[in-house]
């Protein structure tokens, strides 16, 4: 399926529902969401956990193309592996969706 907005365009829609999970209060570890990059799976791992936590769940057949956007995390695979506090100031382990949101932030900025 051709999809409308390729590439990481529109990938802000997606920080806005993690913002929404995080004040919902759920957490994810760094480790985890970390493995999700490297599996280059990030978005359909979100996706399914928080499905009834998220108002746009981004499915298979939504206009944006979630491979590219998983391809764009997963350019951070392996660049931050124990140094959270130092490149984005996270000091838990549990805040792995703040990392997922600092890292978002990198990749619309470098847009």
């Amino acid at each position: 399926m051709n999809k409308a907005f390729n590439g990481a365009d529109r990938l802000q829609l997606f920080g806005l529902e993690v913002i929404s999970l995080v004040s919902q209060g759920k957490t994810e570890t760094i480790t985890e969401i970390e493995k999700h990059i490297d599996d280059v799976n990030l978005i359909q791992y979100i996706r399914e956990k928080y499905r009834n936590d998220m108002f746009n769940t981004f499915e298979d057949d939504c206009p944006y193309n979630l491979n590219d956007w998983n391809k764009a995390f997963s350019e951070y695979s392996g660049y931050i592996r124990g140094n959270e506090r130092r490149k984005y100031g996270i000091c838990n382990d549990s805040d792995g969706l703040l990392l997922l949101l600092a890292l978002l932030l990198e990749i619309v900025a470098d847009k």
